[in-house]
């Protein structure tokens, strides 16, 4: 994890795209219930409803990705991070490969590379589904 650096700019470009993209849906919703539908519906509620839809939405396109990401690095981890004779299923990991992810001591320096990946697209992959189930709740 010491090994994370943050690029301002990078990540304040980001946020000025997604905010962006969320004001431009909030306007369309925001048009779209005033005029056409002619239908009361203010810009906070416009706002408000295009920023849970779009938290939503990439939600459920982000979480498949992680997951899979996980796994892709979990696969990685165990097939080349092991050091020299580490059994896969031995009795120090209590015949369970999962468990290599929580006694990182037996894997290579590659191997730890494998395992803070794999550990990080796994706790986003937790984040998104938390975040579906709680914008789901109070849709």
């Amino acid at each position: 994890m010491k090994y994370i650096k943050i690029q301002s700019k990078k990540l304040f470009t980001h946020c000025v795209y997604s905010l962006s993209a969320i004001m431009v849906f909030a306007l369309s919703l925001y048009y779209y219930f005033s005029y056409l539908n002619n239908t009361a519906l203010s810009l906070s509620d416009a706002t408000y409803y295009s920023t849970m839809f779009l938290t939503y939405a990439l939600s459920w396109l982000i979480a498949p990705f992680l997951i899979t990401r996980s796994i892709y690095f979990f696969i990685k981890m165990l097939r080349h991070g092991r050091k020299k004779g580490v059994s896969l299923f031995s009795i120090k990991f209590l015949l369970n490969p999962i468990n290599l992810l929580i006694l990182p001591g037996s894997l290579t320096p590659e191997g730890l590379t494998y395992r803070r990946r794999s550990l990080i697209a796994f706790f986003l992959f937790i984040l998104m589904l938390l975040l579906m189930f709680s914008i789901a709740k109070y849709k």
